[in-house]
């Protein structure tokens, strides 16, 4: 059907006056440009002879002559992209901060629900994590945040203090140098991680959570709770087990956080029945945070002491015929009523230093336990025996 006459039928014109219009050979943009207001229309209207000029017949050429002015069909058609900007790409920036009147607005509407909840520079979350939250929050599509990027108003005020400010030079300046957006984040331990400062990240998460109400402080603080419970268990020195590290703890958060985004953005479920799932119902934190075994300490005992450099024979004597094997040595003796240290260097021919702090003697163990002490080297102890 012609474009023009569909849009007659949908304003109602009577067939007499369609029929007229098309056969005059009208189009919508012919038809738009019959008259530049409403009250030249009825004059124009009436050089057309149209059969049907009642009340009602001129309300639907009216209606019809204004949707020829901005035909509905061409502003569907009219690009999206430059008007509106692109929500995400490759390399995703930061939102823009919320303005102080929605920050005021979402922070009175925190406190007037959970007065107890006392808000302060240490844990209110940084404009950043708000922005990001709030975003996420608002197009119902939440992504896990890392850890580095949680952090408080004082901490990020300190981070953008303690950094200079750096002016790109315009004349040698890239376009990259302009547009690059440094991000202030925190400094995450690399092996343990201490409980008030894993408090405190969860804890800034869930409060900007709480001021976007996107989920109730007693379901968030609940989870917050069982994950800190399960994180710093305390085990005996001999029990071979250890709680997780820092990474590992951010990797076992992640992968819940990303089983709720789940339920939350693609099930339909509430942020609130999401986070119980994963917080009472499920075991996934259990497993994620399980106890890891300590790692074996490498033992002394099991390396092989004072093997031979070369063959199993050696030119020097006392080494040890066979076996190649060094006889057991003492490292100290008493002399003059004092502990001191003999020279192991001394014992092996080695020893150069004319003024040696250590003492030059035989360090051969006896059958009592302690050393021979005599004035020659341990590796000539058989050779003086004789």
């Amino acid at each position: 059907m012609d474009p023009f006459q569909e849009l007659l039928q949908e304003c109602k014109v009577s067939d007499g006056n369609r029929d007229c219009l098309l056969r005059l050979e009208f189009d919508i943009p012919s038809f738009a440009l019959l008259a530049l207001s409403l009250e030249e229309l009825e004059q124009r209207v009436a050089d057309c002879e149209l059969p049907d000029l009642g009340p009602r017949d001129l309300a639907a050429l009216r209606l019809a002559w204004q949707k020829c002015q901005k035909p509905d069909k061409a502003s569907a058609v009219k690009p999206q992209s430059s008007a509106e900007p692109v929500e995400s790409g490759w390399n995703e920036a930061f939102p823009p901060k919320l303005s102080p009147q929605v920050f005021i607005e979402l922070k009175t509407a925190f406190a007037r629900k959970y007065p107890s909840e006392i808000l302060d520079h240490d844990n209110t979350p940084s404009q950043r994590l708000m922005a990001l939250t709030h975003q996420q929050v608002k197009q119902h599509h939440w992504k896990f945040i890392a850890w580095k990027y949680r952090l408080s108003e004082r901490q990020h005020e300190e981070s953008m203090m303690g950094r200079p400010r750096k002016l790109a030079r315009l004349e040698t300046a890239s376009i990259h140098d302009l547009l690059v957006d440094e991000v202030p984040t925190r400094d995450l331990p690399t092996s343990q991680i201490g409980l008030h400062q894993l408090q405190q990240i969860l804890m800034l998460q869930a409060t900007a959570l709480g001021l976007c109400d996107a989920a109730h402080m007693h379901t968030l603080k609940s989870y917050v709770h069982k994950f800190i419970a399960l994180a710093t268990v305390k085990f005996d020195s001999d029990s071979s087990l250890r709680p997780p590290n820092c990474a590992e703890m951010q990797q076992a958060d992640r992968a819940v956080w990303e089983k709720i985004a789940f339920l939350y953005n693609e099930q339909g479920w509430s942020l609130d029945d999401s986070i119980h799932e994963f917080t009472e119902i499920r075991s996934d934190l259990h497993s994620l945070l399980q106890p890891r075994p300590k790692p074996v300490p490498a033992s002394y005992s099991n390396i092989a002491k004072g093997k031979s450099k070369g063959k199993a024979k050696s030119k020097g004597a006392g080494r040890g015929k066979g076996n190649g094997s060094r006889p057991s040595w003492i490292a100290s003796m008493i002399k003059d009523g004092k502990q001191q240290a003999i020279c192991l260097k001394y014992n092996q021919k080695a020893c150069s230093l004319p003024d040696c702090k250590f003492l030059h003697v035989c360090c051969h163990a006896k059958p009592n336990g302690t050393a021979c002490g005599g004035s020659h080297p341990a590796l000539e102890h058989k050779e003086h025996q004789i």
